[in-house]
């Protein structure tokens, strides 16, 4: 099935951040979308900021052209079992 959907292209190294920023994390390095392609990207993401999206605490968000993308983590089937998981 094709789709003729167009999507966004941001530059590369973009800030993704928390959302709402919360007053207990350590500001300490932030997030980088590094790539993006046909709506899919590749981004390094802090374990605590992941775990705090996993839990429904926050959003992960960044701004690209005055407007507000969000980021939605997913862990592929064909990678390696995350450590803390069960199965």
């Amino acid at each position: 099935m094709c789709s003729s959907q167009t999507f966004p292209t941001f530059p590369t190294d973009l800030d993704v951040k928390p959302a709402p920023t919360p007053s207990n994390l350590r500001p300490r390095g932030t997030n980088k979308l590094l790539s993006t392609h046909n709506g899919v990207g590749l981004a390094l993401l802090r374990l605590e900021h992941l775990a705090g999206w996993e839990k429904g605490k926050w959003t992960l968000e960044f701004e690209s052209n005055e407007r507000k993308w969000e980021v939605r983590p997913w862990w592929p089937d064909w990678c390696p079992t995350r450590v803390g998981d069960e199965t």
